[in-house]
């Protein structure tokens, strides 16, 4: 499991859509389609039900999301932290 994947899983989630997360991060649609497919077989779990125009979230996908969005918070904190060690005088 990457940053990488859970970005793109969070942001299909909050986009509505693999094409609007592709265009809001910059991104061709397969590699968000390839990204969320790869954490989904690295779990063994569905995360979207793909049957409809739009995905939408299976039991494990909510589950999931509300998890990795606390989990990405958390590493985006850490990186601001470790840049504010590395820029204070320490010596």
């Amino acid at each position: 499991m990457t940053n990488e994947q859970l970005k793109a899983f969070i942001c299909v989630v909050e986009q509505g859509s693999f094409r609007a997360a592709a265009e809001h991060l910059y991104k061709t649609q397969p590699s968000i389609s390839a990204a969320v497919k790869s954490l989904e077989t690295h779990f063994n779990l569905t995360f979207f039900d793909r049957s409809n125009y739009r995905p939408e979230l299976t039991d494990e996908g909510r589950a999931f999301y509300t998890q990795a969005k606390k989990l990405l918070q958390q590493a985006i904190e850490l990186e601001m932290y470790g840049h504010q060690l590395a820029s204070a005088d320490v010596p």
